[in-house]
């Protein structure tokens, strides 16, 4: 009898766990979805923060402020779409990397722009863009 008990508590475990491991990876893969831009803070050397309407630009080193930007973009979510020619307040994120290659973002709008593909941000995204360019032009 109490082995029985025993192998049913074993099993509804194993099941417990197997749905957790599943809803685990599940996870996993929506979260990648629709990914704007995928950074390492390791990769990143510097990142040079441009704002057209108030002429000012900032290069940022600071090993802090480079890992709360790179999660932020990272966070950003967006649908790839067509070339979009509206033009608003322009701003730029040019992310340098160590091996010398530049990763240039644009936001205008809703309209993200990441080395020539074009992405409709939700308004979460947007936002997340413009605190960015709020935190460190200040």
């Amino acid at each position: 009898m109490r082995a029985k008990k025993k192998s049913m508590k074993y099993s509804k475990f194993m099941i417990i766990l197997f749905f957790v491991l599943l809803l685990g990876l599940s996870h996993q893969l929506l979260s990648s979805r629709n990914k704007v831009v995928k950074l390492s803070v390791k990769d990143v050397d510097y990142v040079e923060i441009i704002i057209f309407q108030q002429n000012t630009m900032k290069t940022i080193q600071d090993p802090g402020a480079l890992k709360d930007i790179v999660k932020g973009l990272n966070r950003v979510r967006g649908k790839e779409t067509q070339k979009d020619n509206s033009v608003e307040n322009i701003n730029y994120i040019n992310i340098y990397k160590k091996r010398g290659d530049r990763i240039e973002v644009v936001k205008s709008g809703l309209v993200l722009r990441v080395d020539n593909h074009w992405y409709n941000l939700s308004k979460r995204s947007s936002h997340v863009i413009d605190q960015i360019f709020k935190r460190y032009m200040q």
